[in-house]
């Protein structure tokens, strides 16, 4: 398909994020709904992703600054990881956000992630953003609060996010807070009673999953 087309429900495509030219991550999903407003994507718990790790770095645990390291000195590897919790990522074209519908493993309803990003490009395997580590925790009562702070403000600071984009990202979390707090969309939408098909197996990552 070309880059502009929509996708099928039900079609697997590969969510890309890119960091200046090179991938960082990488996983399958599948197409909830695809219409020109809205791309609704499906993410389940078990699907194994590909990730940025530096082994011979301290792990995970270590904090912001092992991200930092990686975006530095641009050496990252890819690991498998398993993704968590089950996702439905609605985004809109031209936004700096997606956000998430979440479920816990007996499919109960975890209120909302909404992951600030990149704007989404469309691309002939699927689509590309970039992951801003800042991120709001939203409850089902539409209580919030923040996640990843201290990642965000680590690239911020010596500047491999720049101050635009960092003034940008700020400027949009502040809007989806009021977004939020007045229960505007997608807060008050019934996203939640949303089903993925009883028929659809673990997305899988295709061979060429690294190209860009």
């Amino acid at each position: 398909m070309s880059a502009g087309d929509s996708w099928v429900h039900g079609t697997m495509i590969v969510y890309q994020e890119v960091w200046d030219g090179r991938l960082w991550s990488a996983r399958p999903v599948r197409i909830v709904q695809d219409d020109g407003d809205l791309l609704a994507i499906w993410c389940p718990r078990g699907t194994i992703v590909k990730g940025p790790v530096a082994p011979w770095r301290p792990g995970r645990s270590a904090g912001p600054e092992y991200f930092v390291d990686m975006f530095i000195h641009r050496d990252w590897q890819f690991g498998d990881f398993v993704w968590p919790t089950d996702n439905l990522m609605l985004i809109r074209p031209g936004e700096p956000h997606g956000v998430w519908v979440s479920w816990d493993e007996a499919g109960r309803n975890m209120g909302w992630y909404v992951n600030f990003q990149r704007p989404v490009v469309r691309t002939e395997r699927g689509v590309q953003t970039m992951d801003l580590m800042l991120d709001l925790i939203v409850d089902q009562d539409l209580q919030w609060h923040w996640k990843d702070e201290d990642e965000f403000q680590a690239l911020v600071d010596p500047g491999i996010i720049d101050a635009v984009e960092a003034r940008c990202v700020r400027d949009d979390a502040e809007t989806m807070v009021r977004v939020i707090e007045s229960n505007g969309p997608p807060f008050y939408e019934p996203w939640h009673d949303w089903r993925p098909a009883p028929s659809w197996a673990l997305p899988e990552l295709p061979s060429g999953w690294d190209q860009l």
